[in-house]
């Protein structure tokens, strides 16, 4: 019984120390409040004051000042007018007399022949020469010789590729050929005076009757058909 009566005492004794201790913590924070409110309203009238005295003041504005207008040129025009000038006038053109057509009487006149109505001065009347009258220019007496013989084009000639003997014996050379070329310049023959042999001759033909040539022509420069005679070369390839 004496434990419990003062455990009993403990606890009331612990709740009246809190509640004095609460009394004193809110009067403290009461007191410290109302000085804070205090140096609060002595602080704002000052910055009133000071605010109200820092105005900025408005600078006092320049008069501008207006410019004197320049004074206008008076542009005196002369009233004198100038005279007009005559354009200067052209030179009539005087051609041939009626009488420089007419033929020389003899060989002390000074007149001139020229053809009736061709004069780039005298007025056309219409007058023209009979056509037994013009004479006919002479034609020379070298003619222009445009024969060509038959040739071929190299670039249209593809080289015929070699074949396993023709590699292994290294065939090399030029070999005649003789083509047919028609007037167009296609081939249309391909024969062999000699045969080359190891099967090029088929190879050769086939590249030439694929390829083109440029005709054969005459002294007029007409194109013929014709035989040529070529001389084709093999060479190995790289």
């Amino acid at each position: 019984m004496v434990a419990q009566s003062l455990t009993l005492q403990r606890w009331i004794f612990l709740g009246v120390a809190s509640i004095v201790v609460h009394i004193f913590v809110l009067a403290s924070l009461k007191e410290f409040s109302e000085s804070q409110i205090a140096r609060f309203k002595m602080r704002v009238p000052v910055a009133i004051r000071v605010s109200q005295s820092q105005k900025v003041e408005q600078p006092t504005p320049v008069p501008i000042a207006k410019s004197t207008p320049l004074p206008k040129k008076h542009i005196v025009q002369s009233a004198t007018a100038k005279p007009v000038e005559k354009p200067t006038p052209v030179p009539e053109m005087h051609g041939l007399s009626a009488s420089s057509f007419a033929p020389a009487q003899s060989a002390s006149s000074t007149s001139t022949e020229a053809v009736a109505g061709n004069s780039l001065i005298v007025p056309d009347t219409g007058v023209r020469k009979a056509p037994e009258e013009v004479v006919a220019l002479p034609k020379s007496t070298e003619s222009v010789d445009l024969s060509e013989t038959a040739h071929i084009d190299l670039k249209t000639l593809v080289r015929p590729e070699y074949t396993k003997d023709a590699l292994k014996v290294r065939l090399l050379g030029s070999f005649p050929v003789d083509v047919h070329v028609s007037a167009g310049g296609e081939v249309l023959e391909v024969e062999f005076s000699k045969a080359i042999g190891f099967g090029m001759d088929e190879r050769i033909r086939a590249a030439l009757l694929k390829a083109h040539f440029f005709p054969e022509r005459d002294k007029s420069g007409k194109a013929m058909e014709t035989w040529v005679t070529i001389q084709f070369k093999l060479e190995m390839p790289n």
